[in-house]
């Protein structure tokens, strides 16, 4: 049977997580095998949080409906910010050998989210354990609260998805035992997250954050211990019903701080598709002038890299004597700089855009390029409009209608098949008035 709604991007789940990097799509190789599709999606190595998030919302049949495409990405990114808030994501050879981390970070602007940047030495570092998650759990619920009430309604379920992956961590028996080591992980991997599940749940009347974590921390610290002494004596396949009364205890709690949010807020906004201001500029920092934590990107972009395991493209923002541009050397397969997801266009069915830029090449292939998707970013459709590639500056148009099913676009510049330099500059996007 095809499965829908928030579980519709599943198509098995995982026998268990292990911490091996992939090729693929996604940076963990479970997400890969279980055939998740979204293009926004972020899973995290050690996946628990999503399943956990997952059965949560399947109780709240209303909840996930009113969040539509946001809550399959707070399954499958947003409850993942805190672990993917490094440094050294976009960057070469630094967890996985002869290949490139997707840059998640920048491209969800997690820092953001996390009120961490480590790059700029901004905010401070929440800790994962209870005695310092619950800090988490609560800062960043309040910003959640504070984003919805400004009108900001996405933003506020992305501040969630980083109360929420706190709230997780406390019930964890690792985390709440504060064990390190390899012990940590071994302890931590759930064998079978599908048998987490919390069917019979009642909403408790309201939410105490404080109290939660203390309750899942005692729960945590009372199932380490048999979960380690199992693993001493090598019975590892034998640790998942410890393991699941915690996983189901954090669901019911997550389930809770969700209800919560609903009632306070369901009915003072919703997620419904919007028509895109027409009349006026819709890209953020189109001229690239503006850097971000690192002058080599963009604020609000992000480069996207087809092959991370490609050693020689080159794909950064450059001030010169002409200006500021984005550069692309050597790009065997697509490389592309692309709007990070919180700054994504959304529009109608039917509603046209009319994307616009500067490119200079000669040889190979680059241009401008816009991307629609769904409301959980999955693909709908691409356009692109290549360069002739006559080594001068050539001013491009694309007018993309959005297609019968996408609420997204996603603009950017791009090169693939390059073995020179392509240069960008003067993005621009405008809705058409009909």
């Amino acid at each position: 049977m095809k499965k829908q709604g928030i579980e519709k991007d599943l198509k098995r789940s995982p026998r268990s997580f292990r911490e091996a990097m992939a090729y693929g799509p996604y940076l963990w190789d479970w997400a890969n095998e279980c055939g998740l599709k979204g293009l926004g999606y972020a899973p995290t190595s050690m996946g628990g949080h999503h399943f956990i998030t997952l059965a949560a919302l399947r109780v709240l049949p209303e909840v996930a409906a009113w969040l539509r495409g946001e809550a399959r990405l707070l399954i499958w990114t947003y409850c993942g910010f805190p672990d993917m808030n490094w440094a050294q994501y976009g960057t070469f050879g630094t967890e996985i050998a002869g290949a490139r981390m997707p840059d998640t970070r920048r491209e969800w602007e997690i820092s953001r989210y996390c009120r961490y940047n480590q790059l700029r030495k901004e905010g401070h570092f929440i800790g994962h354990h209870p005695k310092q998650a619950v800090e988490g759990l609560i800062g960043r619920y309040e910003d959640a609260c504070r984003a919805a009430d400004e009108g900001r309604a996405r933003d506020a379920v992305r501040f969630l998805g980083a109360a929420i992956h706190y709230l997780e961590d406390s019930g964890s028996p690792p985390h709440a035992a504060e064990v390190s080591g390899p012990m940590h992980m071994l302890s931590e991997s759930l064998r079978d997250p599908s048998q987490i599940e919390i069917t019979h749940y009642q909403p408790a009347i309201s939410f105490d954050p404080r109290a939660a974590v203390r309750r899942l921390e005692a729960l945590g610290i009372e199932q380490q211990g048999p979960i380690a002494a199992l693993l001493v004596e090598g019975s590892a396949a034998d640790i998942l019903p410890h393991q699941l009364v915690c996983a189901n205890e954090c669901a019911r709690a997550v389930a809770d701080l969700l209800n919560e949010f609903f009632l306070a807020y369901g009915e003072r906004f919703d997620f419904l598709p919007q028509t895109a201001p027409t009349g006026r500029e819709l890209l953020h920092n189109g001229d690239f002038s503006e850097p971000g934590d690192m002058p080599e990107c963009p604020e609000g972009w992000v480069m996207y890299w087809e092959d991370r395991t490609d050693t020689g493209v080159v794909a950064e923002r450059v001030v010169s004597a002409e200006g500021v541009e984005v550069v692309i050397a050597d790009a065997r397969d697509r490389v592309a700089c692309q709007t990070t997801w919180p700054r994504v266009v959304r529009g109608l069915a039917g509603q046209v855009f009319v994307l616009t830029g500067e490119v200079l090449c000669m040889g190979g292939e680059a241009g401008i390029e816009a991307v629609c998707t769904e409301d959980a970013t999955g693909l709908v459709a691409e356009f692109r409009a290549p360069a002739e590639g006559k080594g001068t500056w050539e001013r491009l148009e694309l007018v993309v209608t959005m297609p019968e099913g996408g609420e997204i676009v996603r603009p950017g510049v791009y090169a693939r098949d390059f073995a020179g330099t392509a240069r960008f500059r003067r993005l621009s996007l405008v809705a058409r008035s009909e």
